[in-house]
């Protein structure tokens, strides 16, 4: 039995039932609303420190085998990226687990 079905057996109050209802619609329902862009939020964070580390070790594969840049390598990354048409993370991630582009 649900929480509500309990309540209205219990206080048989409809003032008392309203009341409750208003404050759930007031406090809970907002509060649910904010917390899940909060956590998308949260997972895109996630994300986006993974990709900067990946790019970062791809970018420093590329320096160190070619003597280049660090801007030179990530124009390198870029460029393979928009040649495959794969995203820059997946190009990075896949030179830093192969070595190879």
């Amino acid at each position: 039995m649900s929480e509500l079905a309990r309540s209205m057996r219990a206080e048989r109050d409809v003032p008392a039932l309203l009341g409750r209802i208003v404050t759930t619609a007031v406090f809970d329902i907002p509060n649910a609303a904010v917390a899940m862009p909060t956590s998308r939020k949260q997972a895109n964070l996630e994300v986006a420190l993974t990709s900067r580390d990946l790019i970062g070790q791809a970018k420093g594969i590329l320096m160190e085998r070619y003597k280049i840049s660090s801007q030179q390598a990530f124009e390198i990354l870029v460029w393979a990226s928009q040649h495959s048409h794969r995203k820059l993370r997946e190009v990075s991630q896949t030179l830093a687990e192969t070595g190879e582009l």
